[in-house]
């Protein structure tokens, strides 16, 4: 079992620690058979992360359809960490963990 604690929000933007929280247990439960928990203490494996940067940048604005049509490159970039519970080996770790979109 994988335990996935809210991730530290080092931005200005409101809440985006639940939105990518939710979205990493999301994944861990659609795309493996790990369980999850939030709790640190009943998890076999802990995966702590801080949100250090989000950027948005315009791609593409359309206004000739009349209505306003956008286009945006979001960048998220975290640090994050797994860490065995029993012996609290790091089993991965990253300081720039980007993610494009």
């Amino acid at each position: 079992m994988i335990a996935v604690p809210a991730l530290e929000n080092k931005t200005a933007s409101y809440r985006i620690e639940q939105r990518l929280t939710a979205a990493t247990i999301h994944e861990f439960l659609a795309k493996t058979q790990y369980k999850v928990t939030s709790d640190p203490a009943n998890g076999d494996a802990v995966l702590r992360g801080k949100i250090v940067s989000l950027e948005a940048v315009p791609l593409l604005f359309d206004t000739t359809t009349g209505n306003a049509r956008r286009t945006m490159l979001v960048t998220v970039k975290c640090e994050v960490t797994l860490t065995e519970t029993s012996s609290e080996k790091v089993l991965y770790h990253t300081d720039n963990f980007l993610f494009h979109q």
